[in-house]
């Protein structure tokens, strides 16, 4: 099957309107966009805002920075009304079709701004159903700190809880996910301690429940919040605004990768596609001249990260902009970028001309409309999943049958949960996870490799268990792993088993 041809089936028409004027702002430092800016011919301060905006307030300091462009190769294919820079509030902000936006919006995202990670560790007690924590509820205790991508160690404690982690956490080079190892430590009220070692991703923004004990109807919960921000304060998911009637809105990331069925019965497919990637593709550049270096090499030979280049010199063809679907409107109030021209110019296979497929460059992904469930959605999956860098899996492991236990860990490392009569003590009850995904297996792709060590007791009035073991989980398969049974027939089992999770799993 030719590349995109079950995709690109004849689809009615999705919209008839003229393309979008947006106002999009950026809290960016202007000296991102050109070095030097105030030093331009031409930039000037304004009295008065050039039009009502959700952006501007008495009091801003506004500087008309369009005359940056003036020179430049972008300016021959930059169409923008006007484009602002407020002192006050520290935002640029521009007005034109997304067709031209996106090519500031490469360079003001915010990628390359100092930035703290914030994170939050809660502490819940297990509830009477034993259902999973409800994030918006009240925690029993939480502890929050800042970051910078490096080592920490909290602690906080009252009479009647104690909470605490050490370890590190990463970001990633788009501030999106959150990469944490992480050993903690925690009692509420009077339960025994708690203690956790594990590593996992999660998505900057969310939260991720990590850990589970819950023994004669007592036990503890622990979940993981991550928030990347600017040194200045500024949330990241707030550098990038877009006015959307009386509102500025942040781009939402409600489907960054997702397949679902719209109520026409089309179906709708995203993937996440870094905008970086996205512009070195459709770049017009010199004959023979292949993507560019982002390593490239300077004149004295040493190299030197570019991720964005000296981009007012680069040229890119003029994608139009096009309305999402009305029942996509909710989730992205803005023009996208009708990709559909592009890709029937530059890939092997036709391309219906009544197809759909959008990159939205504000939330870096790419979008397609297809009839069919399968044959048309595969193919676009297949080409655009080999340019985008895959998630790490996650397990969560539960044990069951003396009490309940539930940890999350991540192939290759080493994951444990113990509880203690006091802090420091040797463990009275513990888990012990190894797992390796299937992936290692190719003849069993779709089961997980467990290392098990487990082990609780004796106490009053339970029995003691203890077992070591290397074992092959399915997903979704409780899998009984001990049992034992007295003289007087009374017996119990100890049972296994596994869920694959997502990054963005809360």
């Amino acid at each position: 099957m030719n590349l995109f041809r079950a995709l690109l089936i004849a689809l009615p028409a999705l919209s008839t309107s003229l393309p979008a004027v947006e106002i999009v702002s950026w809290k960016a430092p202007v000296d991102d966009l050109v070095p030097e800016p105030f030093h331009a011919p031409g930039v000037i301060r304004l009295p008065y805002p050039p039009e009502e905006c959700v952006f501007f307030q008495p009091g801003d300091e506004l500087w008309d920075i369009r005359p940056l462009f003036a020179d430049s190769e972008m300016n021959k294919q930059l169409q923008i009304e006007w484009i602002i820079w407020d002192a006050r509030s520290g935002r640029v902000t521009a007005k034109g079709e997304m067709s031209d936006l996106w090519k500031i919006h490469q360079r003001l995202r915010g990628q390359d701004q100092p930035s703290h990670i914030r994170l939050t560790l809660s502490l819940y007690e297990v509830p009477p159903d034993q259902s999973r924590p409800v994030i918006s509820s009240k925690p029993a205790a939480t502890v929050s700190w800042l970051t910078d991508s490096d080592e920490f160690e909290v602690e906080a404690a009252d009479p009647f809880y104690l909470l605490g982690a050490t370890g590190t956490a990463l970001l990633d080079d788009t501030n999106t996910v959150t990469s944490v190892k992480i050993s903690t430590r925690s009692w509420l009220g009077d339960q025994q301690p708690m203690t956790v070692d594990t590593a996992f991703d999660l998505e900057t923004g969310g939260s991720r429940w990590f850990a589970r004990d819950l023994l004669d109807g007592k036990g503890m919960d622990l979940v993981l919040s991550s928030k990347a921000e600017l040194i200045d304060g500024t949330p990241t998911d707030q550098i990038t605004l877009v006015q959307h009637g009386n509102d500025a809105v942040s781009v939402s990331d409600e489907f960054k990768s997702t397949r679902f069925q719209l109520p026409d019965g089309r179906w709708v497919h995203a993937l996440p596609f870094p905008l970086d990637v996205f512009a070195n593709l459709i770049e017009t550049k010199p004959a023979g001249k292949g993507m560019d270096d982002p390593f490239a090499a300077t004149s004295d030979g040493a190299s030197e990260w570019r991720p964005v280049g000296d981009f007012l010199k680069k040229q890119f063809p003029k994608l139009a902009s096009i309305a999402p679907p009305d029942d996509l409107r909710a989730t992205i109030p803005y023009d996208l970028l009708d990709f559909r021209p592009w890709l029937q110019q530059h890939t092997p296979s036709a391309i219906e001309e009544s197809s759909f497929i959008a990159y939205d460059p504000l939330g870096e992904r790419v979008i397609a409309i297809s009839n069919d469930q399968n044959d048309g959605l595969d193919e676009f999956d297949r080409y655009f999943s080999t340019l985008d860098d895959p998630e790490t899996p996650h397990i969560l492991v539960t044990l069951t049958g003396n009490g309940k236990t539930q940890l999350v860990g991540i192939s290759g490392l080493t994951a444990s949960i113990s509880r203690t009569s006091k802090l420091g003590q040797e463990p009275e009850r513990l888990m012990e996870i190894s797992p390796t995904f299937g992936d290692a297996n190719p003849a069993n792709p779709g089961l997980t490799e467990l290392g098990l060590n487990y082990r609780s007791g004796p106490s009053d009035n339970r029995p003691s268990f203890s077992i070591k073991s290397k074992l092959q989980l399915e997903p979704g398969q409780p899998l009984e792993i001990m049992g034992s049974s007295g003289s007087d027939g009374s017996g119990s089992g100890i049972r296994l088993e596994c869920e694959m999770l997502d990054t963005d799993t809360h």
